[in-house]
């Protein structure tokens, strides 16, 4: 196929983690000057990457984004978004990659190949840092073209295979010493780095990362008193108590949690870790063994290329792969545990401890090994339902109530009651009253559409001439300016060598400063003009514009009014940027007994912020706020009252007249995630997350 006309492009960018802070920047800066070299039209800015990374969206304007995701994973949605968009928009002409292995890192490399061959079948360059992959002919063998897509994915794929045996390794031999192996130290301990000899260098702060020849990590208590209220957790356990029971003992006495005051990201969004004590944080203490000075190492396995095995690395075997053939975590043969002591005094009786590990053991036998299923089509508002009672802002779960299936607020399962009430919804009744409201607010009827897509061609039309115009005007002044003060330049130094009068002198050298400096800030303004619009618009076609966009309205009419397409209602929620607030209050039922009732909610698209931001008071703000207009559908002042409408929900279409509250039975510097102890992994090494 012959390429498309020079018109637009979209940018690819992608990190595997949040430790290559400058990563995405700077591909995102090498493919603007890129596209402005070529005159491709590109919607895109540093600012735009800021709101994407900001609200968690994998697909804004110009931009397919995949942060924090291994090239391994050849359904990462960014990816997914690009490859979809590009044969589907026919005024894109390029797509602009760094280099290859930010495309992708495959396992199968012929997977790969077939994916850019697609793209380049449909008439698409893939611009690459170095190289650029041209359109090619449907039909037309292109031996060479194959060879170095095989030998470049390959490479790239090879990198993780490599990198990922390296870990392992290294992992097993830090294990066997009895060092640490990566990871936060366990609640009460600290880490310090240590000599061959053993002998202690430095203590190591939250955060810090040293490597120095012979030198390794160990941990050592470094608060006594979070010890005590270890051992007093282990205590309470071992006298029967659960851990939702030990949890609200902890909240109750007010001491905080192990990670209060981190701040780290839950659906994309960046909050303070509340210091409220869950369930699931009880459970890691009550199996961590560091607590009686032995580290193990290997009881659970995970990573996508290589896996810690008795002879040390192996290949992943078919029970290390779901019926997806995804990589999975499984829990490793004890026989082939790491267990080695850490050099430290016991804090617990070990003999007590083992006890304590073999009644847990047989508790946990009944439910051990069941899988949690994982079907879109169950819960098709999974992590768009918001609960704002009371400003909790927490995201609401889904969970299956007797024969019902319900949302339930997050925070009330991570605190067992303690810090939230048992706010619940029906499943069935919100899905069908929301996707009703979507059908009423998007799904317009026919007259409404003309109507529509008349304004979208007038908007279209102005966006063709006048915003690119009067960039291109400005950037050409500029240019002129700038090769207008060179020259200046030039002769006021030419002046200063010839001058020998010293006030004279004195005069030429304090202009030849002044032109420098305006010639400085030209140029400034000249590279931030290229960076936020770097060309004019070329061959832009409002008829194609306008047909995209109304696509989507086509697409909604389809999604919500099929019953056979609710494992796709999620996915559109996503794309419409559509959040759901629900607000409860207490009620009475029959006589006097109290329950929780749903009182009102608040629908809102373009990912606009609820009146409550999804984790509350917890929620950690950017600094220049959100940036970003959305499309709220709101009734009621502040989604706490009002009239009901079609965007307000009534206590009756999705909770049902006289909804009981429903017990909720299951638990549950930027810090990452406590790992919990004992797990091989390659992602903390790369080798599974680059």
């Amino acid at each position: 196929m012959a390429a498309r006309k020079k018109h637009r492009g979209l940018i690819y960018i992608r990190r595997s983690t949040s430790r290559q802070e400058l990563s995405l920047p700077a591909q995102l800066e090498w493919a603007l000057k890129e596209a402005a070299k070529l005159g491709v039209v590109v919607d895109a800015s540093l600012a735009d990457l800021q709101f994407m990374q900001e609200k968690g969206l994998v697909s804004y304007k110009s931009i397919r984004l995949d942060d924090g995701r291994t090239g391994a994973d050849m359904e990462r949605p960014g990816f997914m978004a690009l490859q979809k968009d590009a044969v589907a928009d026919k005024s894109i002409s390029h797509i602009f990659i760094h280099k290859r292995d930010r495309l992708a890192r495959p396992q199968e490399v012929t997977d790969m190949i077939q994916i850019e061959k697609k793209l380049r079948y449909a008439g698409i360059t893939i611009w690459l840092s170095g190289k650029v992959g041209e359109p090619l002919d449907v039909g037309q063998a292109n031996p060479v073209v194959d060879m170095e897509l095989y030998f470049e994915y390959y490479e790239s794929g090879e990198y993780l295979r490599k990198l990922s045996e390296r870990v392992v390794t290294a992992q097993k031999t830090l294990a066997e010493g009895g060092f640490r192996t990566g990871g936060k130290p366990p609640y009460g301990f600290g880490r310090i780095l240590v000599d061959s000899s053993g002998k202690t260098l430095q203590d190591l702060p939250p955060g810090r990362r040293v490597r120095q020849p012979g030198c390794h990590v160990r941990i050592v208590v470094t608060d006594p008193e979070k010890i005590k209220n270890w051992v007093m957790i282990l205590d309470l356990r071992k006298q029967g108590w659960g851990i939702k029971r030990i949890a609200a003992h902890l909240n109750k006495l007010g001491i905080p949690s192990p990670d209060v005051g981190c701040v780290r990201k839950d659906h994309g969004i960046a909050h303070y870790v509340s210091g409220r004590w869950s369930p699931g944080t009880v459970a890691e203490l009550c199996r961590n063994s560091a607590i009686i000075s032995v580290q193990q190492f290997g009881r659970r396995l995970e990573g996508e290329h290589r896996r810690h095995g008795a002879d040390g690395f192996r290949l992943l075997q078919e029970s290390d792969r779901n019926a997806l053939g995804k990589a999975k975590m499984v829990n490793n043969d004890p026989a082939r545990y790491i267990v080695r002591p850490i050099g430290i005094k016991e804090q617990y009786d070990p003999l007590e401890w083992e006890r304590l590990q073999a009644e847990i053991h047989r508790r946990g036998t009944l439910q051990r090994g069941i899988p949690r299923t994982r079907n879109p089509a169950r819960f098709p508002l999974a992590c768009r339902v918001i609960d704002l009672t009371d400003n909790c802002g927490s995201v609401m779960y889904g969970r299956i109530h007797g024969k019902r299936l319900i949302y339930v607020c997050g925070q009330y399962n991570r605190t067992a009651g303690a810090e939230c009430a048992a706010n619940a919804v029906d499943a069935e009744a919100l899905l069908r009253f929301s996707l009703e409201t979507i059908r009423q607010v998007i799904g317009l009827n026919g007259e409404d559409r003309q109507e529509l897509k008349r304004l979208l061609m007038e908007q279209a039309q102005k966006e063709q001439v006048e915003p690119d115009r009067s960039l291109e005007i400005k950037r050409d002044f500029l240019q002129r300016d700038i090769t207008q003060t060179k020259e200046n330049l030039a002769v006021a130094q030419r002046r200063m060598t010839i001058e020998k009068d010293d006030a004279r002198y004195q005069a030429l050298a304090e202009e030849f400063d002044r032109i420098r400096k305006y010639l400085l800030d030209q140029e400034q303004q000249l590279h931030t003009l290229e960076q936020k619009a770097p060309t004019l618009v070329v061959d832009y076609d409002p008829d194609k514009e306008v047909a995209a966009a109304m696509s989507l309205l086509g697409e909604v009419d389809r999604i919500t009014g099929d019953r056979d397409a609710r494992a796709e209602i999620n996915a559109l929620l996503t794309r419409l940027g559509i959040r759901i607030g629900l607000n409860f209050a207490a009620a009475i039922k029959g006589k006097e007994r109290v329950v929780r009732k749903l009182v009102n909610g608040i629908m809102v698209f373009g990912n606009n912020d609820l009146p409550v931001p999804i984790h509350g008071k917890d929620r950690v703000e950017p600094a220049d706020g959100n940036g970003h207009d959305g499309k709220s559908a709101n009734h009621g002042e502040n989604g706490k009252g009002g009239e009901q409408g079609k965007n307000a929900v009534s206590e009756n279409a999705a909770a049902g007249t006289g909804s009981e509250p429903i017990p909720a039975v299951s638990g549950v510097h930027f810090c990452e995630r406590r790992p919990r102890e004992g797990i091989s992994s390659t992602k903390d090494g790369r080798g599974g997350g680059t």
